[in-house]
């Protein structure tokens, strides 16, 4: 931004940038379990997502 760049738009592509690298290696382990279409792997990212999806931070009131 300091080279006057827009503001909003370096915002934007922080947050794809960002949100691509955290979500890469789901990605990578769900690719890998369709190739060997072996059901306990779908089973155990269904389980350890659901966890991460669980103790995701809530709102404070």
């Amino acid at each position: 931004m300091h080279h006057g760049e827009n503001a909003e738009q370096v915002l934007q592509q922080f947050a794809h940038r960002l949100t691509q690298k955290l979500m890469h290696p789901t990605s990578i382990l769900l690719r890998e379990a369709a190739k060997a279409e072996n059901p306990d792997y779908f089973e155990w990212l269904q389980q350890h997502l659901q966890d991460v999806f669980d103790h995701e931070r809530k709102p404070k009131h």
